[in-house]
């Protein structure tokens, strides 16, 4: 009877966690950013300075936009072009002027020539970026970067 009860109680536990998703929802007449974590539980967070009418939520579901602005997990990303944003992946994005990681501009990164690498590092034609920073490397260097990483905890 007890292995009874422990997987009853397991079982509950599964499926209120996998019933808790976060995403974008609407409430209250207001676009809104739901989360889960094991301190507060459920979090649920106004989006600001949206457009209800024109706000969508995009491919992947962390990001969303409206006619004026880009979100991911609710919060606008700075400098966001709606009108040419695109979600590329793994966390990356870009519009016609920046790249982005999450909702942080990748400094200096050129749109036109961004390729991702093994996480964390990119590429574009004039540098290579760890996260959101470009390393300090020579043109040379740029052209003849390969990622050695054999660490499992720093991949995707």
């Amino acid at each position: 009877m007890k292995h009874i009860k422990s997987y009853f109680i397991i079982t509950i536990a599964f499926f209120l966690l996998i019933s808790c998703n976060s995403g974008y929802t609407k409430k209250e007449g207001k676009w809104v950013w739901i989360s889960y974590d094991e301190a507060a539980g459920k979090r649920v967070n106004e989006i600001d300075k949206h457009d209800f009418e024109t706000f969508k939520i995009l491919g992947d579901e962390n990001y969303a936009k409206d006619k004026n602005s880009v979100f991911y997990i609710g919060r606008i990303i700075k400098n966001a072009d709606p009108k040419s944003f695109e979600v590329l992946n793994n966390g990356y994005s870009k519009d016609l002027n920046n790249v982005f990681l999450d909702n942080e501009t990748i400094i200096f990164a050129d749109p036109k020539s961004f390729e991702q690498l093994e996480f964390p590092y990119s590429k574009d034609k004039n540098n290579i970026f760890c996260g959101t920073l470009p390393l300090e490397i020579t043109a040379n260097e740029v052209s003849e970067f390969i990622v050695t990483n054999e660490n499992e905890l720093m991949s995707n």
